[in-house]
């Protein structure tokens, strides 16, 4: 038999994100009921469970006594989200939630090589991209032609 609680489970600051974790059990031939723990990331499928070292509950635990693990690290699945977006010749930019840029698409000037630090705007063009950050200043990066 398996059991499960689902849990919100979010990042601090985190900005709309649904990923979930959930409690798993379930009961031994021996008696004794094993917890382990699952992540689901957005539009994913529940991943395989984590078993802390401590996980084994006794079927004798007197009534109303909190039993615990062994602690478990969660894996964050990368931050989806973006906040602006933009399209170049055969690239695209997005500021991300956190602040961060993620380029995709062509690259064959480095137009999709974003430089890593806090931005609060990007702009994509054909062979270049630049980004305002947090500081105000702006960073730009590929083909420097023109």
């Amino acid at each position: 038999m398996l059991a499960s609680v689902v849990v919100a489970a979010s990042p601090v600051g985190a900005n709309g994100n649904d990923d979930a974790v959930r409690i798993v059990a379930r009961r031994l031939d021996d008696g004794r009921v094993e917890v382990g723990l699952q992540q689901r990331p957005s539009d994913s499928t529940w991943a395989e469970g984590q078993l802390p070292a401590r996980r084994y509950l006794p079927t004798s635990v007197p009534v109303g006594r909190w039993l615990a693990s062994t602690p478990l690290t969660l894996d964050r699945p990368p931050q989806r989200h973006f906040s602006a977006i933009t399209a170049g010749g055969g690239h695209s930019c997005g500021v991300r939630t956190d602040g961060t840029i993620t380029c995709w698409g062509g690259n064959g000037d480095g137009q999709a090589d974003a430089p890593s630090g806090q931005f609060s705007a990007v702009t994509a063009g054909t062979w270049h991209s630049c980004g305002v950050r947090a500081d105000r200043t702006i960073t730009c990066w590929g083909s420097n032609n023109h």
